[in-house]
């Protein structure tokens, strides 16, 4: 927990926010990366954040050495907090500002309740820490994997002879490189290669193995066609 109490002393004596990084394995193209310059002993400046690079570009930032996976974990004082949130989504922090004057009232729920939904539906990374200019950086050396997102799962599971990670009742002949996910009914596969097949109790998904962060566009494509109930 060392890079946690590094993070923790420059948040509170720099009233600034501080990224926890990961140093990059490999050349991950799902991930978020950040690239860092000077060094203030264990602390590095944040000079770019970088979303989802080509396997390419990911291969030659893992050699440059200055850039980390972004884990999306942020330390920072809530007075920091409240003070980006001002600066850079003003109308969330005015929304916020009148749940919170609602609070312990009569009135708290119907507030809440109207407000909270109209909200801009945007990531702090996006909304804040892309365009603040003070953020430091910690490298952590604990294990860390993107777990929201299913090719993720070969770090978690590890693969097979064939590079098939294989969860639940899986059946898998003559298949290569894929993720193969069962959460009950048993799950036959046979003659594919580079794909994600996620069984659940109400569906299954499908897609190739290079788009398992692309989801999200599935997410949003059920909700227009009204199937929220899928999600």
């Amino acid at each position: 927990m060392q890079a946690l109490s590094v993070a923790a002393d420059a948040a509170e004596r720099q009233d600034c926010p501080v990224l926890l990084g990961v140093e990059p394995t490999f050349p991950a193209t799902g991930y978020g990366y950040v690239r860092c310059g000077g060094r203030q002993g264990a602390l590095r400046k944040v000079l770019r954040f970088t979303e989802k690079p080509s396997e390419e570009v990911a291969a030659e930032y893992v050699r440059s050495g200055e850039y980390l996976w972004n884990c999306g974990i942020f330390v920072w004082k809530i007075s920091v907090a409240l003070q980006k949130l001002r600066e850079f989504l003003p109308d969330v922090y005015a929304g916020l500002e009148k749940m919170a004057a609602s609070f312990g009232t009569p009135d708290e729920e119907r507030v809440c309740g109207e407000i909270y939904p109209s909200l801009q539906n945007i990531s702090v990374d996006y909304g804040v820490m892309e365009k603040a200019q003070d953020i430091l950086a910690v490298k952590g050396s604990f294990g860390w994997s993107d777990v929201g997102s299913w090719d993720a799962l070969d770090v978690i599971y590890g693969s097979d002879e064939q590079g098939n990670v294989s969860v639940g009742d899986v059946a898998a002949a003559d298949c290569g490189n894929c993720v193969l996910f069962s959460s009950g009914r048993t799950l036959a596969v046979f003659g594919v290669r580079d794909l994600v097949v996620a069984e659940t109790p109400d569906a299954v998904m499908v897609c190739p193995k290079e788009r398992a962060q692309d989801v999200k566009k599935m997410v949003e494509y059920l909700r227009k066609t009204g199937r929220e109930g899928l999600l």
